[in-house]
């Protein structure tokens, strides 16, 4: 069984970055730099080769934990004035 392509692709047409497939046929949606726009697609049937863009980190994934402030302990890593009650003994 065979699925038709969905998703973004890699603009077969070279018009743009990106270009959205749905139910294997070219859209008008594509990206370019991140940004959405739309471009009708030169012939609304393509059968040739589709190749799925490079993964792209999200921006959290890019942090490194050096980028990250030191905590110690509990209390700084909440922050001054967090709601939570101190501990009790039971």
């Amino acid at each position: 069984m065979t699925h038709a392509a969905e998703g973004w692709y890699l603009d077969p047409f070279a018009r743009h970055e990106q270009r959205w497939f749905s139910g294997g046929r070219p859209t008008s949606l594509v990206q370019d730099d991140g940004t959405d726009t739309r471009d009708e697609p030169p012939t609304p049937i393509w059968d040739g080769p589709l190749e799925r863009p490079a993964e792209r980190p999200a921006v959290n994934e890019t942090l490194r934990a050096d980028d990250e402030p030191p905590t110690t302990g509990l209390w700084p890593a909440i922050g001054a004035g967090s709601a939570l009650p101190p501990p009790t003994d039971r």
